[in-house]
């Protein structure tokens, strides 16, 4: 467990209770969601016997201290007016919408999302929208893609994804896939990136899943955490919210031009990711010339991943090439298996929450 002794699971800061990237390091946002999205697939293969924190559960989900966690996030709240509230990466580091997006995901995920906590977040993120119709890391700063997806997705967190100029924000991601290569940029006037099939990929994912929301009338699920949980596991997994069986020969659509529920060209993307940044020797890279490592191996697959599954009809996923090709569904606002995400929300629902429980709850109990 991350939370044992000689763990990552910090002491060292003021406020403990964040995760470091090693032993002995402060908290930063960035490792705390690495390493709670870690320990919730881990989590996801183990037996559950019972409802969570009954004292009958799943080792690896409860070694998360939820009450000390939810303590070390609030203190990382910035007040920065008039632009709402930002989240610091870490104590007196830097606030930008990857603090934001990251521990909105994680307390979303673990049911300690509250409305004190989330105070001020959604104006925060509005206010990093650019004229281009991307997001900036901060208020002012030039859009890009990975920031862009963090503003997006933390705001489909919050429900309010629709207080933004959507419309500016699908022709800034529609202008990131280059017309060549067919992956994606990260910025204007800049070269293809394979993790940007993630990044801005992913943000195409939640504005396609909010343009569903509203298609199919129902504005209860922009609101209720539930509603969206249900409406995206639908539609990544299929109807009944289970994932594909790719064990097997799997049922796959061929992927062609406009083929697809997103609305960038998914056939063409992948064809960059398996062509291009896929390597003879295994692992993915930005592009050609460029080596191989762990952080575009993880970005390419996922971006992959999304555009086989997300909004594909009937849950049949859309795949270039043979069915081998076919990867399980990631989640676009976890990034990891659509099926795990579930898991970790079914179990962490069923436990207490609210800001002063939260606040006060002991190791045990929480």
């Amino acid at each position: 467990s991350l939370w044992d002794g000689g763990g990552c699971a910090t002491t060292t800061d003021a406020v403990p209770g964040g995760y470091g990237g090693g032993t002995k390091q402060m908290g930063h946002a960035a490792p705390t969601y690495a390493g709670v999205l870690a320990t919730l697939i881990v989590g996801a293969e183990l037996e559950t016997d019972g409802a969570g924190g009954d004292g009958g559960g799943n080792w690896a989900y409860d070694s998360i201290d939820r009450g000390a966690l939810y303590r070390w996030i609030f203190s990382l709240r910035a007040p920065s007016p008039p632009h709402g509230t930002g989240f610091r990466m870490h104590h007196g580091g830097e606030v930008d919408v990857r603090g934001t997006y990251t521990i909105l995901a994680i307390a979303a995920l673990l049911n300690v999302l509250t409305p004190e906590l989330v105070e001020g977040a959604a104006e925060y993120c509005r206010a990093c929208q650019t004229y281009e119709g991307g997001f900036g890391g901060e208020p002012h700063n030039e859009a890009h893609g990975g920031y862009t997806f963090c503003a997006a997705a933390a705001l489909f967190l919050l429900g309010r994804l629709g207080e933004v100029r959507t419309e500016a924000l699908r022709g800034w991601i529609a202008r990131r896939q280059t017309t060549f290569e067919g992956g994606f940029q990260g910025r204007p006037n800049k070269l293809v990136d394979g993790c940007y099939s993630f990044w801005v990929g992913g943000a195409a994912a939640v504005l396609n899943m909010y343009d569903s929301q509203r298609e199919d009338g129902d504005e209860s699920k922009t609101t209720t955490w539930d509603g969206i949980l249900d409406e995206a596991v639908t539609e990544i997994g299929g109807g009944d919210g289970t994932e594909v069986d790719i064990s097997g020969p799997a049922e796959v659509v061929r992927a062609h031009e406009g083929a697809g529920g997103l609305m960038y060209d998914q056939g063409i993307l992948q064809h960059y990711i398996l062509l291009c940044a896929q390597t003879m020797d295994g692992g993915l890279r930005d592009k050609p010339s460029k080596p191989v490592d762990f952080y575009h191996t993880c970005y390419n697959l996922s971006g992959l991943s999304l555009a086989q599954h997300t909004l594909s009809e009937g849950g049949i996923p859309v795949v270039l090439g043979d069915a081998g090709n076919a990867l399980h569904a990631t989640h676009p606002l976890f990034n990891i298996r659509a099926s795990k995400a579930k898991l970790a929300l079914d179990y962490f629902n069923r436990m207490e929450t609210g800001h002063s429980y939260l606040m006060n709850a002991s190791t045990s109990s929480s």
